[in-house]
C-alpha cells in the first residue's frame, strides 16, 4: 500500500471536541465519513484517498479543560472568602453555583460553555489565547518533522470557524518567531490552507493590519505561507458572514492574483439547518473540488464534476429551509460588527440552530 504523501492538519472550531473529531458525530455524519463519501465519487481521476492523503486532527480543547479545572479551584476560595459575609454569600450564590459547573464536569456538555465562554475567553485573554496558538502550533511541527526531509511530501491544513482564527494566528507565529521557524531545515511552505467560515479578521486584535502580515498566499517560492489558500462562506452562515474575511484588491502581488493562488468560495444551498457544520460544508462540491485538486495536482473531468452537482442540487433545493434562511439572513442584516457583537450574534445562531433541531457538534 503506498504511504500518503499528503498530509493535511485539519483544526475545529469551537464546541467540543476529542482528539480524535474527524471521526466524532457533526450533524448526523463525520468530517472524515463526508471527506470519503465526497472523494470517491471522483473515481480514479483521485485515486483512493488512503493511498494520497494523511488526514491529522489537531485538536486544543485541553486548554479549556485546563482552564475550567482552575476556575472551579477559584470559586472554592471564593466561596471560603465569603464564608466571612453571609449577605453577599447568598445574592451571589446563583453566580458561583453557574460558574461552579466546570468541577463537576457538566461545562464540558453544556451549550454555553463548549461554545460561547470558548469564543470569549479565545478571544479576551491573551493567555488562553496564547496557549491554544502554541499548542496547534506545536502539533503541527511536532508531526511534521518527520516526514518534512522526504522527497515528494506536502502539507495542507484545513481549519473551521475559531479555528480558523488560531490557524492564522499559528501561520504568523510559524514563519516569524525562531523557536519554531529554526525548527526546519529549509522554508516551509504549505500546499493548501482552507479557511470554512473564516474568524480570522472578526477575531483580529488590529483589524487595520490583518492583511499587511505574512499570512497570505503566493505563487512564488520564497514567499507567502502556502501556494493555495481557498476562503470558504455560506450565504446563510452568520459566522462567515456578519464580519467577513475579505482581503483587499491589492492584497496580492499581481503574478499570484493571476495564477489563482486565492479563492473565494461562497456557498448558497444548505443541507440541514446547521449550515455552519464544517461536514456539511465539505458535503458541497462548491468546497471540496477545489480542494481536492489542489491536494492531488489534478483536474477532476467536467463529466464528473457535473454529476455531483447535480446529486448535491437535488438534495438541496433551493426552496427548501425558508424559514431557516429567513432568520439567518434576518440575524446578519441586524447585528453589529464589533467582536462582542460577533459573539453574541454566534450564540443567538446556535441557538436557532437548535431550535430548528439540528445538531450543534
Amino acid at each position: 500500500m503506498p504511504h500518503p504523501s499528503n498530509h493535511v492538519y485539519f483544526v475545529h472550531g469551537i464546541g467540543k471536541h476529542g482528539k480524535e473529531w474527524l471521526d466524532e458525530a457533526d450533524d448526523g455524519t463525520t468530517p472524515r465519513e463526508q471527506l470519503a463519501d465526497a472523494w470517491k465519487r471522483y473515481g480514479k481521476s483521485l485515486g483512493k484517498m488512503e493511498d494520497h492523503l494523511r488526514l491529522v486532527p489537531i485538536c486544543y480543547d485541553n486548554v479549556y479543560t485546563d482552564l475550567y479545572a482552575a476556575w472551579s479551584e477559584a470559586v472554592a476560595t471564593l466561596r471560603t472568602h465569603l464564608v466571612g459575609h453571609p449577605g453577599a454569600a447568598d445574592t451571589l450564590k446563583p453566580l458561583l453555583d453557574a460558574a461552579e459547573r466546570p468541577a463537576n464536569g457538566v461545562a464540558n456538555d453544556e451549550f454555553l460553555f463548549t461554545h460561547v465562554f470558548d469564543l470569549l475567553w479565545y478571544w479576551g485573554n491573551s493567555l488562553v489565547q496564547g496557549k491554544i496558538v502554541s499548542s496547534v502550533a506545536r502539533q503541527i511541527l511536532d508531526d511534521l518533522v518527520n516526514y518534512y526531509e522526504k522527497p515528494g511530501n506536502s502539507f495542507s491544513i484545513v481549519a473551521h470557524s475559531m479555528g480558523t482564527s488560531v490557524v492564522h494566528k499559528v501561520l504568523q507565529a510559524l514563519y516569524t518567531e525562531p523557536q519554531y521557524r529554526d525548527r526546519l531545515s529549509s522554508r516551509l511552505k504549505f500546499k493548501v490552507v482552507m479557511q470554512i467560515s473564516n474568524t480570522s479578521y472578526a477575531l483580529s486584535a488590529n483589524r487595520d493590519s490583518h492583511y499587511t502580515n505574512v499570512v497570505k498566499p503566493s505563487a512564488y517560492a520564497n514567499a507567502g505561507v502556502c501556494w493555495t489558500m481557498i476562503n470558504v462562506a455560506c450565504r446563510y452562515d452568520p459566522v462567515s458572514e456578519l464580519i467577513p474575511f475579505d482581503p483587499p484588491a491589492d492584497w496580492l502581488d499581481s503574478y499570484s492574483q493571476s495564477s489563482g493562488s486565492y479563492l473565494a468560495v461562497r456557498t448558497a444551498r444548505i443541507a440541514t439547518p446547521n449550515v455552519h457544520s464544517i461536514a456539511r460544508y465539505i458535503e458541497n462540491p462548491l468546497v471540496h473540488i477545489p480542494l481536492f485538486e489542489r491536494l492531488r495536482g489534478v483536474t477532476i473531468p467536467a463529466p464528473l464534476k457535473k454529476k455531483a452537482f447535480e446529486e448535491f442540487d437535488a438534495r438541496t433545493p433551493e426552496g427548501a429551509f425558508k424559514q431557516v434562511k429567513g432568520q439567518f439572513e434576518n440575524l446578519i442584516n441586524s447585528s453589529g460588527t464589533s467582536t462582542p457583537e460577533f459573539i453574541a450574534a454566534v450564540k443567538q445562531f446556535m441557538d436557532l440552530v437548535r431550535t430548528f433541531g439540528s445538531a450543534v457538534p
